[in-house]
């Protein structure tokens, strides 16, 4: 095992299959009910040992579709597989992020024989939430959320959210609080719709920056006045990043290998999983090479990894030459780059403005008042 490997989590597609149609997804192929060969294991296994990247712990992430459409047993199975070939002594911890409208008594059994992590996609109250995440039928899918996470609570399963905001939930930040606090949740992130994939709108742009910090700021508010300790991820990081920012911060989104996502088949791509089913005129596809036929450390003598990769280099050098706020963000998100600015050499998106810039202003206006 490598102590100095950039690996940090393995994104494993169970499925592209999805029964949601949420307005704002940025999968493609959500139709498509094939499922992860379970064959494809011990040939990543060995990928990982073979490239060097293996760390103590390998995180794997079921995830780009959602895990919960297929049987616990196909899981039972995947892990059982997972731990038959991990001759390298590693710790293995499996993650689901799912919309819970498939949680039942069977998986909450699956969830702790094996310890899994639960991040659950909840976008607020029910009319905040049925908005735009609906089933295929155009119905809202809250209620059936809220049926899996009774379940994860009854047995006493602990789980983290993930919200994506449009400009229709900039106006709730008290309900959203209120919301959260009800449902007694330890973290909450803000995925802040964006173009992505197949979704090329959005309706957060520079017109709600302003509404977007004044959501923000009385979300935090709330917290810090209430009795209930929530873990705002946007807010917290960059508390973090600033108090306790070394001169090696690196940003995972432009590691190559930080993050890997194999799709159903075997093929992977070496950053952000938004980029696994993606094409455009400048570069055929962000593929690097199949699991079974490509090691993951031979992608840098690929020519379209190498192309790829050149072009993230310079934005990034863009961005440290012209922005404030590198040093709390590294060189922002290539795949936000290309689908907003259409390519990777380029600078601020709307994941710089309300991930970072927004969170940063709020929290050294915090603290500017301590260091005078």
């Amino acid at each position: 095992m490598n102590s100095e490997t950039p690996f940090i989590l393995l994104i494993l597609q169970a499925t592209p299959f999805c029964n949601l149609d949420c307005h704002y997804c940025y999968l493609p192929d959500r139709q498509n009910k094939k499922r992860f060969d379970l064959n494809l294991i011990p040939h990543i296994m060995s990928n990982l040992g073979s490239s060097n990247l293996l760390n103590k712990i390998l995180r794997v992430s079921w995830h780009a579709g959602e895990p919960t459409v297929l049987p616990t047993s196909f899981y039972r199975e995947a892990f059982a597989e997972f731990e038959k070939h991990n001759k390298y002594g590693v710790k293995i911890e499996h993650n689901f992020q799912t919309n819970a409208t498939l949680i039942n008594k069977e998986y909450c059994e699956l969830i702790k024989d094996f310890n899994i992590a639960i991040g659950v996609s909840i976008d607020g109250p029910e009319h905040i939430h049925d908005k735009n995440r609906v089933l295929r039928n155009g119905k809202g899918s809250f209620l059936k959320t809220m049926q899996g996470i009774n379940f994860l609570q009854q047995n006493n399963i602990e789980y983290s959210v993930i919200t994506v905001l449009t400009e229709f939930s900039l106006d709730y930040p008290n309900e959203m609080y209120d919301f959260f606090k009800s449902l007694n949740v330890k973290s909450v992130g803000f995925n802040v719709e964006e173009k992505e994939g197949c979704h090329q709108t959005t309706t957060m742009n520079e017109t709600t920056v302003s509404k977007y910090r004044k959501f923000l700021l009385q979300f935090i508010s709330k917290i810090k006045e209430g009795d209930f300790k929530l873990y705002q991820r946007e807010y917290n990081r960059i508390v973090n990043s600033i108090i306790y920012r070394s001169e090696d911060f690196k940003n995972g989104l432009i590691t190559p290998l930080s993050t890997i996502t194999v799709d159903y088949e075997g093929n992977f791509t070496a950053f952000s999983p938004e980029l696994l089913t993606v094409t455009n005129n400048k570069h055929d596809n962000y593929i690097f090479g199949n699991v079974q036929t490509t090691l993951f450390s031979e992608i840098f003598v690929n020519q379209n990894f190498k192309n790829i990769y050149s072009e993230i280099l310079e934005g990034v050098a863009m961005c440290k030459l012209e922005c404030d706020y590198f040093n709390v963000c590294g060189g922002g998100s290539p795949s936000s780059k290309l689908h907003e600015n259409g390519t990777f050499a380029s600078t601020e998106t709307n994941y710089c403005i309300y991930n970072i810039k927004v969170p940063t202003d709020i929290v050294l206006d915090e603290l500017t008042p301590l260091i005078k």
